[in-house]
């Protein structure tokens, strides 16, 4: 059983009520927010509990909050730091500048508010991966948290996934 933020309302991790397209997240905190935000009113919220019952049924959602958006914040930063790597070795200007945009935008979002509609499409790219992995039910986002930068390995490789299949490589991410 998983208890959110209502003891109430319990999920069963083998309901049907859990498929991806039930779901609805809420994309606007993200944007005007940022996952800064988001964890630091978790933060409060795991602080403010005070009675023993509260760490039962109140504890489990805020920390997971924590680390869904550490998650998060830690993945654009690994993908800014690709994009970078990829920038220093890059030839031809105009994809180096790309580069350079993709590697800015992935420091600033998901961490903080988007300020530009490129901004926000990635923000809510990172949105959207962090409820799969909460889940971990589509095979994209395991395969996109198993191949940064190209790297994957055999024990690593999504099911299905082919060894002659080329590995994803972010730089084909438009920040």
């Amino acid at each position: 059983m998983i208890y959110g933020p209502d003891p109430y309302r319990v999920v069963l991790p083998t309901s049907i009520m859990r498929h991806s397209q039930n779901w609805t997240p809420d994309f606007s905190k993200i944007l005007k927010r940022g996952v800064k935000s988001i964890r630091e009113e978790a933060q409060s919220k795991l602080t403010a509990l005070s009675e023993p019952r509260d760490a039962v049924y109140k504890k489990p959602f805020p920390e997971a909050v924590v680390i869904t958006c550490n998650a998060t914040t830690a993945w654009s930063r690994r993908y800014a730091q690709c994009a970078r790597d990829l920038a220093a070795n890059e030839k031809n200007p105009q994809r180096k500048k790309e580069l350079q945009e993709i590697a800015e935008v992935c420091d600033w979002v998901p961490e903080n508010p988007a300020r530009t509609f490129r901004e926000a499409l990635q923000a809510q790219w990172w949105g959207r991966c962090s409820t799969a992995w909460s889940r971990r039910a589509a095979p994209w986002a395991r395969a996109a948290l198993t191949s940064t930068c190209g790297l994957t390995t055999r024990k690593t490789r999504p099911r299905g996934g082919s060894r002659r299949s080329p590995p994803l490589d972010c730089s084909s991410s438009y920040g």
